[in-house]
């Protein structure tokens, strides 16, 4: 049994053979954040190509619950750089952040945008989905 942390140590892993477990440190409220949903993000990329990982279990540290919803503060901060928009418009938003988000240079751009926020939802989409 091998136990290793992540920096920041939002995910707290242990290999059992070829079993991952990822325990998601959500803190005493059981919290997603953007830092947490990043550091998900880069371990799905780094097990795509890790052959000896065979299943990852995700559970949470929290005692009652996996993870109780995502910090509001975050959904927050990011909801205020979004414009209010229609739905024929937001789909042409989450397209573009799809789309801006494959091209590193050009989301390295627009991170600096109101854009970001819908790049950083697709990326979560994408960690869950994808």
């Amino acid at each position: 049994m091998t136990k290793m942390h992540t920096p920041p140590e939002y995910l707290d892993m242990e290999s059992r053979g070829a079993v991952l477990i990822a325990r998601l440190d959500g803190g005493l409220h059981g919290l997603m954040g953007l830092d947490m949903a990043n550091e998900l993000s880069q371990l799905l990329d780094k097990l795509e190509s890790d052959t000896a990982v065979k299943a990852v279990v995700l559970t949470g540290t929290h005692p009652e619950r996996f993870i109780g919803h995502a910090d509001v503060r975050w959904l927050q901060e990011g909801g205020k750089s979004i414009p209010s928009v229609g739905r024929t418009a937001a789909s042409a938003i989450a397209r573009t952040a799809k789309t801006v988000r494959g091209v590193a240079p050009l989301a390295a751009a627009a991170s600096l945008t109101p854009l970001e926020g819908g790049m950083q939802l697709d990326k979560l989409h994408d960690t869950f989905y994808g």
